[in-house]
This record gives structure tokens, C-alpha cells and sequence, in this order.
């Protein structure tokens, strides 16, 4: 009877090990899943990271060309008035001149 009892505890300690070394792979199985669900959210979130910053690059630069067309515009408008007051200057002293020799 005694040894009957000392094989049924070695025996519930045999089946507790295995249900312990059982429970403990299910918890490293765990953590592996959920290490690898991890890495796949940052990956993901990464790419959508990297496609937001693309879309502000791509409209500051759009952005940066318009305001550069528009200011070379307005060069090229300042630079046809200058050039047109010049040429009414320039037309000015020529008959400013003429009169001056001819009186």
C-alpha cells in the first residue's frame, strides 16, 4: 500500500512536470505569436509613416514651385513695366533734346 502511494505521487508529480513543461511551450508559443503580430503592426505602421511624410514632401515641393512661378511671374511683369517706363523715358529726353536744339 505504501509503495502504491509513493508510485501514485511520483506518477501526479511525472503528469504535473509535463502539464507545467506543456503550459510552458503554449506560453512561449504565445509570445513568439505575439512578438511576430508586433513587428508586423510597427512594419505596418512604418510604411504608413513613410507614405504620410512622402505626401508632405511631394505637396511642400509642389507648393515650393507654385509660389517660384508665381514669383518669377511677377519678376517678369516688373521687368516689362521697368522696361516700358524706360523706353517712355528714353523717348522723353530724346524730344527733350530735340527741342533743346532746335529752339
Amino acid at each position: 500500500m505504501v509503495s502504491e502511494m509513493i508510485d501514485a505521487v511520483k506518477n501526479a508529480e511525472k503528469v504535473a512536470s509535463e502539464k507545467q513543461k506543456n503550459a510552458q511551450n503554449q506560453a512561449n508559443l504565445i509570445i513568439e505569436n505575439a512578438n511576430k503580430e508586433a513587428q508586423n503592426i510597427v512594419k505596418a505602421k512604418m510604411k504608413e509613416c513613410k507614405v504620410k511624410a512622402e505626401l508632405r514632401v511631394n505637396f511642400a515641393k509642389s507648393t515650393a514651385e507654385e509660389i517660384l512661378k508665381k514669383t518669377v511671374n511677377k519678376c517678369e511683369e516688373d521687368k516689362k513695366k521697368m522696361r516700358e517706363k524706360a523706353d517712355k523715358l528714353k523717348t522723353q529726353t530724346i524730344k527733350a533734346v530735340i527741342n533743346l536744339l532746335v529752339d
